[in-house]
Parts: C-alpha cells; sequence; structure tokens
C-alpha cells in the first residue's frame, strides 16, 4: 500500500472520531489494545503490515508526523514522540490507529 493510500484511508476512519493514535506492532491488534490502550480508547483499527520491520518504523514515523503537522487533524492526533518504539522480533508488523468515539 502506497503512504498517500495510507494517509487516505487513516483520515476515511478518524474523522467518525474525537481522537486518535497511531502506532506500530509486532503483536496482534487486540493483543496491543488489551494490554496498552483498552482503558483509555474505544477501538484498534489495523491499517496496514509489513514483514519487514524497517519499512513500518519509517511508515509510523511519517505518519505522525504527517498528522502532527496537518491543521485539520492537529488537534485529534494524540501522538506525543514521532514513533521510534521498539517493537518484538516477530513474522509481522502492522501499523495500527486506536480511536476515541
Amino acid at each position: 500500500m502506497k503512504q498517500d493510500e495510507v494517509i487516505q484511508k487513516i483520515k476515511d476512519v478518524v474523522d467518525k472520531y474525537t481522537s486518535f493514535k497511531i502506532g506500530k506492532t509486532g503483536q496482534k491488534p487486540s493483543d496491543r489494545f488489551d494490554t496498552e490502550y483498552q482503558d483509555d480508547y474505544d477501538k484498534i483499527i489495523p491499517i496496514c503490515s509489513s514483514s519487514n520491520k524497517e519499512i513500518i518504523d519509517q511508515c509510523e514515523e511519517d505518519l505522525i508526523t504527517y498528522f502532527q503537522n496537518d491543521d485539520n487533524y492537529i488537534d485529534k492526533c494524540d501522538n506525543d514522540a514521532i514513533g521510534q518504539g521498539g517493537m518484538g522480533q516477530s513474522d509481522k508488523y502492522r501499523i495500527y490507529i486506536v480511536v476515541k468515539n
């Protein structure tokens, strides 16, 4: 999936919610949500995936930067850092968003 397609996919989803956060994981999305987000967000939505960790690392950073600097989304984007968190070893890495109603 190309970056502009991923951005549009995120826009289509987050326009329906009050706030969101972009993240990456090597876990199943449901496991990530249960361990990290269930108290603060309503849902996790997988966006894209790759077996290449470096691609997911860069994609997360690019997406967070984009949404933190877009005037239409800056107030809805809850990311403080521009990615760079660690991920455990996995066969599949995912970009996801968590959303609040």
